[in-house]
C-alpha cells in the first residue's frame, strides 16, 4: 500500500484524515481516484515550494523496539525488546517487554540489525532502535532513540539490568565486558574481567518472565481524554513483589493545568504474559486515588481485560478505533457512586467529631452534646452535576428485653460459682462496650443477687469515668442490704491541670 503525505511549513496535516482521503493501493488507483496530477498540482499551488512525500502505508502494525547498550570500544548489545503497540495519538499508553507479537528468528534479526546500525553510527551509550512491525511480517526502521525511556524499567525487569548503572559506567568509559550486570546476564562472573565474545557468546541471554506496564494520567476518558488537574486528597499505591510503580505527586499534591498529564507510571510482573497482565490488573483495582480530577485507571483496567488485549491481537491503532467507539470502563450507577462518596465523606466528619470530644474530656473539658455530629450535610460533583445529600446517623438497638437478657447473662458469667464475689477482669466487655446500656443498668442495681448489684455499679462507675484514673473503687452495704460503691479518680496523666504530690 502507498499513502500520500503532505507536510504544510513544517505542520502536519490530521493524518487519520490524509490516510482516509489520500491512501491508495497502486498509482494507478491514485490517478483514477484523486486525478493524479491535477491533485499534485492543487498541493503544490498551495504549499509553493514544499516537497510532496509519498510514503509506504504499513496497516496494522506494531510498534517494536529494541533496546540497546553501546561502549566507546565499538561493542554494542541487545537487551530484548518492548512492545509499545498500545497508543493514543501517538503517545505510548502500555508497553510490555519482551517483544512476543513477532516470531523469534525475526525480531532476533531486528536486533541484529539494531546492534549493526548503532556500531554503524559509532553510537556510544543506551538508547532505543524503534520499528513498525507489519502484519505480513516485515519491519521498517523508525529511528534510533538516543536516550533512556520511561518504560525502561520493562527491559531491567526481564534482563535484571540496572540501564542508568550501565549508562554512568559507559560514560566513565567502561566497555561493556567489565559491567557487572551485563556479565552477569551473560553467564560470565560478575566481578570478572575476561572478554565476552557479544556476537556469539557462549552463554545466550534470554529474557527472565514479562512485564506490563501502564501509564497512569490525569485525564477523562468520557470526554475524549481531555486533561483535568486539581489538589490531590489521596493515593494509595502498595508495590509489591511483583509490581511496582512511582507517582510524581503525594497526598495533599496536585496537578497543574499546564503540566504533564502523566503522573505515574506502573509495572508488573509475571511468569508469562498472562500472570504480568492479571498481576497489573490487581494493582489498579487496588490503587486509590481522590482529587477533584478524574485518571485513566479504570479505563486502563477496562482496556487490559479486553479479549484483544488479552490474545495479543491489536496494533497502534487499536487504542484509538476504541475511543472512537466510545468505549467507556464499566462504571457504578450514579446515584449508588454518589451515595458511596456522601457516605465516606460523612464517615470522615462522624469520627472528627468524636476524636475532638474524646480529646477534650482527656484535657478535662466537657464539649456541648451537639459538637457530636449525628447528621452531615455534603456536596458533592460527578460527572458536572451537583449533589446535595445529608447523611444520617441512625442505629437500631435490639430490644430493652433482649439487651437486659444478654446484660444479666454477662453480670451472672462473671459471679463465682458459689456466687460470693465476682471478677472485675469478666466486666470488661460491658464497660469498654460502645453498645448503649445505661437505660439498661439501673434496673440491675436492685437485683436479687447482691453479688450482680455490686457488679452492676462497678460497671457503672468504671464505664461513667473511663476517661479518668480510677485509683481507689470499694464497695459497702448499707444497713438493709442497699449496695453503694465509694470511688476516688484522677484527672488523666495527659492533663495539663493534674497535680502531682
Amino acid at each position: 500500500m502507498s499513502g500520500l503525505h503532505l507536510m504544510k511549513k513544517g505542520r502536519e496535516h490530521n493524518r487519520m484524515d490524509l490516510h482516509r482521503d489520500f491512501t491508495v493501493a497502486s498509482p494507478a488507483e491514485f490517478v483514477t481516484r484523486f486525478g493524479g496530477d491535477r491533485v499534485i498540482e492543487k498541493v503544490q499551488a498551495e504549499v509553493p515550494g514544499s516537497p510532496i512525500f509519498v510514503m509506504q502505508l504499513a496497516e496494522h502494525a506494531r510498534h517494536l523496539e529494541v533496546q540497546i547498550l553501546a561502549d566507546q570500544y565499538g561493542n554494542a548489545i541487545s537487551l530484548f525488546g518492548r512492545d509499545c503497540s498500545i497508543q493514543r495519538r501517538h503517545q505510548k499508553i502500555i508497553e510490555e517487554a519482551p517483544a512476543t507479537i513477532a516470531a523469534s528468528p525475526v525480531f532476533e534479526y531486528m536486533e541484529q540489525c539494531a546492534v549493526r546500525l548503532a556500531k554503524m553510527v559509532g553510537y556510544v551509550s543506551a538508547g532505543t532502535v524503534e520499528y513498525l512491525y507489519a502484519e505480513d511480517g516485515n519491519f521498517h526502521f523508525l529511528e534510533l532513540n538516543p536516550r533512556l525511556q520511561v518504560e525502561h524499567p520493562c527491559t531491567e525487569m526481564i534482563a535484571d539490568v540496572n540501564l542508568p548503572a550501565a549508562q554512568l559506567q559507559i560514560a566513565m568509559g567502561i566497555p561493556l565486558h567489565r559491567i557487572k550486570d551485563i556479565r552477569a546476564l551473560y553467564g560470565e562472573k560478575p566481578w570478572g574481567d575476561s572478554p565476552i565474545n557479544f556476537q556469539t557468546p557462549a552463554n545466550a541471554p534470554s529474557p527472565r518472565g514479562h512485564v506490563i506496564a501502564a501509564r497512569i494520567t490525569s485525564e477523562n476518558p468520557d470526554e475524549g481524554f481531555k486533561p483535568s488537574s486539581g489538589t490531590v486528597q489521596e493515593l494509595n499505591f502498595r508495590s509489591s513483589k511483583n509490581v511496582w510503580g512511582y507517582f510524581s505527586v503525594g497526598a495533599a499534591g496536585g496537578l497543574h493545568e499546564f503540566a504533564d498529564s502523566q503522573f505515574g507510571h506502573c509495572f508488573s510482573w509475571g511468569e508469562n504474559r498472562e500472570e504480568a497482565i492479571s498481576n497489573m490488573v490487581v494493582a489498579m483495582k487496588e490503587l486509590s486515588i481522590r482529587g477533584d480530577f478524574r485518571t485513566t485507571v479504570e479505563y486502563l483496567i477496562k482496556l487490559l481485560e479486553t479479549e484483544s488485549f488479552q490474545n495479543n491481537d491489536t496494533d497502534t491503532g487499536w487504542l484509538d478505533h476504541l475511543i472512537a467507539e466510545k468505549v467507556q470502563a464499566e462504571r457504578p450507577d450514579t446515584m449508588l457512586g454518589v451515595v458511596c462518596g456522601s457516605l465516606h465523606v460523612a464517615d470522615a466528619g462522624f469520627r472528627k467529631s468524636m476524636s475532638d470530644f474524646l480529646h477534650s474530656l482527656e484535657r478535662g473539658q466537657v464539649l456541648p452534646a451537639y459538637s457530636l455530629l449525628n447528621t452531615v450535610d455534603v456536596e458533592l460533583i460527578y460527572d458536572g452535576v451537583k449533589y446535595s445529600l445529608q447523611a444520617l446517623i441512625a442505629s437500631h438497638l435490639p430490644s430493652y428485653e433482649l439487651r437486659h437478657n444478654q446484660v444479666e447473662s454477662i453480670f451472672l458469667s462473671a459471679i463465682d460459682m458459689y456466687g460470693h464475689q465476682f471478677c472485675p477482669e469478666n466486666l470488661k466487655k460491658l464497660i469498654l462496650s460502645e453498645t448503649s446500656i445505661f437505660d439498661v443498668l439501673p434496673n440491675f442495681f436492685y437485683h436479687s443477687n447482691q453479688v450482680v448489684c455490686m457488679a452492676a455499679l462497678e460497671v457503672y462507675v468504671r464505664r461513667a469515668y473511663i476517661a479518668y484514673e480510677l485509683n481507689s473503687l470499694q464497695h459497702h452495704q448499707l444497713q438493709g442490704g442497699t449496695c453503694v460503691v465509694d470511688f476516688q479518680f484522677m484527672l488523666p496523666s495527659s492533663h495539663p491541670n493534674r497535680y502531682e504530690p
